[in-house]
Protein backbone atom coordinates (compact mmCIF):
# COMPACT_ATOMS: atom_id res chain seq x y z
CA UNK A 1 0.00 0.00 0.00
CA UNK A 2 1.18 3.05 -1.25
CA UNK A 3 1.76 5.95 1.35
CA UNK A 4 -0.35 9.03 1.33
CA UNK A 5 0.99 11.89 -0.05
CA UNK A 6 1.83 14.89 1.98
CA UNK A 7 -0.65 18.10 1.93
CA UNK A 8 0.07 20.52 -0.21
CA UNK A 9 -1.19 24.28 1.13
CA UNK A 10 -2.99 26.66 -0.95
CA UNK A 11 -0.50 28.85 -2.96
CA UNK A 12 -2.32 31.72 -1.89
CA UNK A 13 -2.17 31.02 1.76
CA UNK A 14 1.85 31.43 1.76
CA UNK A 15 3.45 33.66 3.24
CA UNK A 16 6.64 35.38 1.02
CA UNK A 17 9.39 37.03 2.47
CA UNK A 18 10.20 40.89 1.08
CA UNK A 19 13.43 39.95 0.04
CA UNK A 20 16.14 36.74 0.02
CA UNK A 21 19.73 37.83 0.92
CA UNK A 22 22.86 36.61 0.74
CA UNK A 23 26.68 37.16 1.44
CA UNK A 24 26.80 39.70 -1.63
CA UNK A 25 23.81 39.38 -3.46
CA UNK A 26 20.05 40.45 -2.67
CA UNK A 27 16.78 38.96 -4.35
CA UNK A 28 13.59 40.64 -4.11
CA UNK A 29 10.72 40.97 -5.88
CA UNK A 30 10.21 43.92 -8.71
CA UNK A 31 9.04 47.44 -8.15
CA UNK A 32 7.26 49.42 -10.12
CA UNK A 33 10.72 51.84 -10.65
CA UNK A 34 12.79 48.79 -11.70
CA UNK A 35 11.36 48.58 -15.27
CA UNK A 36 13.85 51.23 -16.33
CA UNK A 37 17.49 49.20 -14.83
CA UNK A 38 15.90 45.87 -16.53
CA UNK A 39 15.73 47.55 -19.81
CA UNK A 40 19.44 48.85 -19.92
CA UNK A 41 20.80 45.94 -18.72
CA UNK A 42 19.03 43.88 -21.25
CA UNK A 43 20.06 46.50 -24.16
CA UNK A 44 23.56 46.51 -23.08
CA UNK A 45 23.63 42.34 -22.40
CA UNK A 46 21.81 41.74 -25.86
CA UNK A 47 24.26 40.03 -27.86
CA UNK A 48 25.47 37.82 -25.21
CA UNK A 49 21.83 36.69 -24.21
CA UNK A 50 20.98 35.93 -27.79
CA UNK A 51 23.90 34.21 -28.15
CA UNK A 52 22.91 31.66 -25.18
CA UNK A 53 19.83 30.71 -26.09
CA UNK A 54 17.32 33.31 -24.77
CA UNK A 55 14.49 33.68 -26.52
CA UNK A 56 12.59 36.34 -24.34
CA UNK A 57 15.30 38.71 -25.65
CA UNK A 58 12.98 40.19 -28.59
CA UNK A 59 10.47 41.34 -26.51
CA UNK A 60 12.41 44.10 -25.06
CA UNK A 61 12.33 45.92 -28.31
CA UNK A 62 9.43 47.53 -27.07
CA UNK A 63 10.07 50.44 -25.20
CA UNK A 64 7.28 49.97 -23.15
CA UNK A 65 8.82 46.12 -22.29
CA UNK A 66 10.19 47.32 -18.79
CA UNK A 67 6.91 48.73 -17.35
CA UNK A 68 4.93 45.40 -18.60
CA UNK A 69 7.62 43.09 -17.13
CA UNK A 70 7.63 44.27 -13.78
CA UNK A 71 3.91 44.78 -13.83
CA UNK A 72 3.33 41.34 -15.07
CA UNK A 73 5.86 40.30 -12.54
CA UNK A 74 4.22 42.04 -9.42
CA UNK A 75 0.81 40.54 -10.83
CA UNK A 76 2.30 36.73 -10.85
CA UNK A 77 3.54 37.53 -7.74
CA UNK A 78 0.86 38.13 -6.09
CA UNK A 79 -0.83 35.17 -7.98
CA UNK A 80 1.82 32.48 -6.71
CA UNK A 81 1.96 31.80 -10.20
CA UNK A 82 5.49 32.75 -10.41
CA UNK A 83 7.94 34.77 -8.58
CA UNK A 84 10.28 36.51 -10.61
CA UNK A 85 13.00 38.39 -8.31
CA UNK A 86 15.48 41.05 -9.55
CA UNK A 87 19.30 40.60 -8.54
CA UNK A 88 20.98 43.54 -6.72
CA UNK A 89 24.72 43.60 -5.29
CA UNK A 90 24.15 44.40 -2.02
CA UNK A 91 27.44 46.61 -1.92
CA UNK A 92 26.99 48.96 -4.58
CA UNK A 93 22.76 48.14 -4.92
CA UNK A 94 23.78 48.09 -8.93
CA UNK A 95 21.35 45.47 -10.57
CA UNK A 96 22.95 42.18 -11.51
CA UNK A 97 20.53 40.33 -12.96
CA UNK A 98 17.10 38.49 -13.19
CA UNK A 99 16.28 35.01 -11.51
CA UNK A 100 13.23 33.46 -10.38
CA UNK A 101 10.93 30.52 -9.75
CA UNK A 102 8.83 29.34 -12.69
CA UNK A 103 7.13 26.52 -14.70
CA UNK A 104 5.47 25.64 -10.63
CA UNK A 105 3.61 22.46 -10.25
CA UNK A 106 1.58 22.63 -7.29
CA UNK A 107 0.55 19.15 -7.09
CA UNK A 108 3.99 18.09 -6.41
CA UNK A 109 5.01 20.63 -5.90
CA UNK A 110 7.77 20.89 -8.24
CA UNK A 111 9.80 24.23 -9.76
CA UNK A 112 12.06 25.44 -12.19
CA UNK A 113 14.27 27.96 -12.10
CA UNK A 114 15.92 30.96 -14.81
CA UNK A 115 18.29 32.85 -14.60
CA UNK A 116 20.70 35.31 -16.48
CA UNK A 117 23.55 38.22 -15.38
CA UNK A 118 24.54 41.01 -17.00
CA UNK A 119 27.58 42.00 -18.93
CA UNK A 120 30.19 42.56 -16.41
CA UNK A 121 29.12 40.31 -13.61
CA UNK A 122 29.92 36.91 -15.28
CA UNK A 123 32.19 34.82 -13.80
CA UNK A 124 32.23 36.42 -10.61
CA UNK A 125 29.80 33.39 -8.80
CA UNK A 126 27.04 35.52 -8.25
CA UNK A 127 24.21 33.75 -9.94
CA UNK A 128 25.31 30.69 -8.35
CA UNK A 129 24.98 32.30 -4.80
CA UNK A 130 21.74 33.45 -6.43
CA UNK A 131 20.33 30.18 -7.30
CA UNK A 132 21.48 28.57 -3.88
CA UNK A 133 19.14 31.95 -2.23
CA UNK A 134 16.02 30.97 -4.07
CA UNK A 135 16.23 27.21 -4.26
CA UNK A 136 16.18 27.50 -0.26
CA UNK A 137 13.19 29.20 -0.77
CA UNK A 138 11.92 26.48 -2.88
CA UNK A 139 12.26 23.78 -0.76
CA UNK A 140 11.70 25.81 2.79
CA UNK A 141 8.86 28.07 2.11
CA UNK A 142 7.17 26.70 -0.89
CA UNK A 143 7.61 23.16 -0.28
CA UNK A 144 9.19 21.98 -2.72
CA UNK A 145 10.29 18.38 -3.73
CA UNK A 146 11.97 18.65 -6.89
CA UNK A 147 13.96 22.00 -8.05
CA UNK A 148 15.30 21.84 -11.70
CA UNK A 149 17.31 23.78 -13.72
CA UNK A 150 17.71 23.93 -17.80
CA UNK A 151 19.61 25.42 -20.36
CA UNK A 152 21.07 25.04 -23.64
CA UNK A 153 23.76 22.72 -23.65
CA UNK A 154 26.42 25.06 -25.72
CA UNK A 155 25.98 27.53 -22.67
CA UNK A 156 28.55 26.13 -20.55
CA UNK A 157 28.76 28.93 -18.16
CA UNK A 158 24.50 28.60 -17.70
CA UNK A 159 25.22 24.70 -17.39
CA UNK A 160 27.96 25.61 -14.70
CA UNK A 161 26.22 26.79 -11.69
CA UNK A 162 23.56 23.83 -10.91
CA UNK A 163 26.87 21.29 -10.72
CA UNK A 164 28.72 22.68 -7.68
CA UNK A 165 25.53 23.35 -5.93
CA UNK A 166 24.66 19.29 -6.34
CA UNK A 167 22.03 19.34 -8.89
CA UNK A 168 22.29 15.95 -10.84
CA UNK A 169 22.73 16.46 -14.83
CA UNK A 170 19.48 14.18 -15.23
CA UNK A 171 18.83 14.66 -19.14
CA UNK A 172 20.44 16.05 -22.60
CA UNK A 173 16.91 16.66 -24.59
CA UNK A 174 18.25 16.29 -28.35
CA UNK A 175 16.66 18.83 -31.04
CA UNK A 176 14.24 19.90 -27.77
CA UNK A 177 14.10 23.80 -29.04
CA UNK A 178 15.08 25.62 -31.83
CA UNK A 179 17.61 29.00 -32.17
CA UNK A 180 16.09 32.61 -33.48
CA UNK A 181 18.20 31.31 -36.65
CA UNK A 182 15.30 28.55 -36.90
CA UNK A 183 18.61 25.80 -36.58
CA UNK A 184 17.36 23.33 -33.83
CA UNK A 185 19.55 22.80 -30.25
CA UNK A 186 20.46 20.77 -27.39
CA UNK A 187 19.02 21.23 -23.99
CA UNK A 188 20.49 20.30 -20.52
CA UNK A 189 18.05 19.42 -17.61
CA UNK A 190 19.53 19.25 -14.04
CA UNK A 191 17.54 18.32 -10.96
CA UNK A 192 17.54 18.70 -6.94
CA UNK A 193 15.13 16.79 -4.73
CA UNK A 194 14.61 17.11 -1.01
CA UNK A 195 17.00 14.42 -0.13
CA UNK A 196 19.23 15.95 -2.58
CA UNK A 197 19.15 19.26 -0.67
CA UNK A 198 18.81 18.06 2.62
CA UNK A 199 22.40 16.57 2.11
CA UNK A 200 23.28 19.33 0.10
CA UNK A 201 23.26 21.80 2.83
CA UNK A 202 26.12 20.36 5.07
CA UNK A 203 28.17 20.53 1.57
CA UNK A 204 28.98 23.06 -1.48
CA UNK A 205 25.68 24.76 -0.40
CA UNK A 206 27.78 26.01 3.02
CA UNK A 207 29.30 29.31 1.28
CA UNK A 208 26.84 30.65 -0.58
CA UNK A 209 23.43 30.36 0.81
CA UNK A 210 21.66 31.98 4.12
CA UNK A 211 23.52 30.61 6.63
CA UNK A 212 23.98 31.60 9.91
CA UNK A 213 28.01 31.47 10.22
CA UNK A 214 27.94 30.22 14.24
CA UNK A 215 24.39 28.19 13.93
CA UNK A 216 25.74 26.20 10.98
CA UNK A 217 21.63 26.18 9.64
CA UNK A 218 19.61 28.09 7.97
CA UNK A 219 17.87 31.33 8.61
CA UNK A 220 14.54 30.99 8.45
CA UNK A 221 13.33 32.58 5.17
CA UNK A 222 9.70 35.50 6.03
CA UNK A 223 11.29 35.45 9.47
CA UNK A 224 14.03 38.83 9.60
CA UNK A 225 14.59 41.47 12.17
CA UNK A 226 13.44 45.09 11.10
CA UNK A 227 16.32 47.81 11.23
CA UNK A 228 14.45 51.23 11.57
CA UNK A 229 17.74 52.78 10.16
CA UNK A 230 17.19 50.64 6.74
CA UNK A 231 13.84 49.27 6.26
CA UNK A 232 12.42 52.61 4.98
CA UNK A 233 15.24 53.30 2.55
CA UNK A 234 15.01 49.99 1.36
CA UNK A 235 11.32 49.98 0.61
CA UNK A 236 12.04 53.23 -1.66
CA UNK A 237 14.71 51.01 -3.00
CA UNK A 238 17.82 52.81 -1.66
CA UNK A 239 20.95 52.22 0.90
CA UNK A 240 21.11 53.85 4.43
CA UNK A 241 23.49 56.05 3.29
CA UNK A 242 21.72 56.96 -0.25
CA UNK A 243 18.69 58.05 1.38
CA UNK A 244 20.50 60.20 4.42
CA UNK A 245 22.32 61.86 1.68
CA UNK A 246 19.06 63.14 -0.34
CA UNK A 247 16.92 63.58 2.30
CA UNK A 248 20.00 65.58 4.01
CA UNK A 249 20.23 67.59 0.91
CA UNK A 250 16.71 67.54 -0.46
CA UNK A 251 15.62 68.98 3.39
CA UNK A 252 18.26 71.78 3.07
CA UNK A 253 17.20 73.58 -0.45
CA UNK A 254 13.16 72.80 1.38
CA UNK A 255 14.89 74.78 4.38
CA UNK A 256 16.49 77.53 1.72
CA UNK A 257 13.35 77.70 -0.24
CA UNK A 258 11.18 78.80 2.97
CA UNK A 259 12.78 80.63 4.64
CA UNK A 260 13.34 82.84 1.45
CA UNK A 261 9.70 82.77 0.88
CA UNK A 262 8.99 83.93 4.71
CA UNK A 263 11.31 86.85 4.17
CA UNK A 264 9.94 87.89 0.53
CA UNK A 265 6.40 87.63 2.39
CA UNK A 266 7.36 90.87 4.67
CA UNK A 267 9.85 92.81 2.06
CA UNK A 268 8.33 91.72 -1.40
CA UNK A 269 11.45 93.22 -3.74
CA UNK A 270 13.87 90.51 -1.58
CA UNK A 271 14.17 86.85 -2.88
CA UNK A 272 11.85 88.00 -5.65
CA UNK A 273 12.20 84.38 -7.92
CA UNK A 274 14.60 82.47 -5.33
CA UNK A 275 11.65 80.36 -3.40
CA UNK A 276 10.40 79.41 -6.92
CA UNK A 277 13.70 78.81 -8.67
CA UNK A 278 14.48 76.08 -5.06
CA UNK A 279 10.93 74.71 -6.18
CA UNK A 280 11.83 73.63 -9.03
CA UNK A 281 15.40 72.49 -8.26
CA UNK A 282 13.40 69.83 -5.88
CA UNK A 283 11.55 69.02 -8.99
CA UNK A 284 14.29 67.87 -10.71
CA UNK A 285 16.02 66.93 -8.09
CA UNK A 286 12.91 64.02 -7.43
CA UNK A 287 13.17 63.64 -11.21
CA UNK A 288 16.91 62.31 -10.86
CA UNK A 289 15.72 60.24 -7.81
CA UNK A 290 14.28 56.35 -8.01
CA UNK A 291 10.97 56.92 -8.89
CA UNK A 292 8.68 57.48 -6.22
CA UNK A 293 5.73 59.71 -5.93
CA UNK A 294 6.66 63.38 -4.90
CA UNK A 295 4.23 65.54 -2.99
CA UNK A 296 5.70 69.60 -3.09
CA UNK A 297 3.93 72.96 -2.99
CA UNK A 298 3.49 75.53 -5.34
CA UNK A 299 5.09 78.82 -3.25
CA UNK A 300 2.54 80.54 -5.57
CA UNK A 301 -0.77 79.34 -5.10
CA UNK A 302 -0.05 77.19 -2.39
CA UNK A 303 -1.68 74.53 -3.70
CA UNK A 304 -0.19 70.72 -3.30
CA UNK A 305 1.50 69.29 -6.50
CA UNK A 306 2.10 65.81 -7.24
CA UNK A 307 4.19 64.16 -9.33
CA UNK A 308 5.14 60.98 -10.94
CA UNK A 309 8.27 60.68 -12.10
Amino acid sequence: MSAAAPSVPNPLLIDLPDELTGPRVRARPYRDSDGPIVAAAVAESRGRLVASGMPWVSEWDDPNQGAIFVRRAQAKWAAREEFFLGLWDRASDAFLGSSGIHRIDWKVPNVEIGYWIRNGYEGMGLITEAVALIAVFAFDALQAQRVRIRCDARNTRSAAVPRPLGFVHEATMRNEARNTDGSLRDMFEFGLTTNDFHAARAGPWRTCSPFDATLAKPLPLGVKMTNPFTAHPASVGETYLQHMRFAFRFGSRMLSGGAAAVIHSIFPFLFVTTASRINDELVEMRANSHGRRVRLVDVETLQPLDYHI
